[in-house]
C-alpha cells in the first residue's frame, strides 16, 4: 500500500465501515472446487443436501440437516446485501483516489480502519471476489437445480438486475 497515495485524500484516515460492519448474508458449507475456487460469488438458494447419504460428507458437512429451500425473498435479501458492500468498496474506492478499483490498497485502507471485517466471511467473500475481478457467481448448495423453475428464473433475474448495476458481473 502506498501511503503517499492515501495521505493525498485527507479524509482516508475517517472511512466509514457501518454498512460493511453490518453486512449478513448466507452461505453454505461448500465451495465446490469446480465453482472457481474462491474467485466465484457464492449465493445460498437451498440450505443443505437434497440427498444427504454421500460417503464424503453423510453426517459431517450437513450434519444430517434437513434440506430446505430457501424463499426468493431471502435470496434476494443476500444479493442485495452483495451490491451493497460492492457500492461500499466502489465509494471508498473513489474517496481514496482510485476511481471505484477494488485493489490492494482499498482493501488496506478499510481493514486498517476496521480490522473486525477480517472476521466478517460476506464482507471478505464480496472483497475478494470483486478483487479478482468479479465474474462468477455460485448459486449453492447442494440441489439447487431441484428449485421451481419459476423461482429459481426469478433468483437468477435478481443477480442479473443487481449485476446490471455491479459492474464487474455485467461483463
Amino acid at each position: 500500500m502506498s501511503n503517499d497515495r492515501l495521505e493525498e485524500t485527507p479524509e482516508s484516515g475517517k472511512i466509514d465501515t457501518s454498512k460493511l460492519s453490518s453486512c449478513s448474508f448466507e452461505v453454505g458449507a461448500i465451495r465446490p472446487p469446480s465453482e472457481g475456487g474462491s474467485h466465484s460469488l457464492l449465493i445460498r438458494a437451498t440450505r443443505n443436501c437434497s440427498w444427504n447419504r454421500c460417503g464424503f460428507c453423510y453426517g459431517m458437512v450437513y450434519n444430517r440437516e434437513k434440506f430446505q429451500l430457501r424463499t426468493v425473498d431471502e435470496i434476494k435479501a443476500d444479493i442485495d446485501a452483495v451490491k451493497m458492500v460492492s457500492d461500499e468498496l466502489s465509494a471508498i474506492s473513489w474517496k481514496l483516489g482510485y476511481g471505484g478499483a477494488v485493489n490492494a490498497e482499498v482493501g488496506h485502507a478499510v481493514m486498517g480502519s476496521d480490522p473486525s471485517l477480517n472476521g466478517n466471511h460476506c464482507f471478505v467473500m464480496v472483497f475478494n471476489w470483486l478483487y479478482f475481478g468479479g465474474k462468477t457467481a455460485f448459486l449453492q448448495d447442494a440441489n439447487t437445480l431441484i428449485m421451481p423453475t419459476g423461482q429459481l428464473l426469478e433468483v437468477v433475474g435478481g443477480l442479473k438486475t443487481a449485476s446490471d448495476d455491479i459492474p464487474f458481473l455485467a461483463k
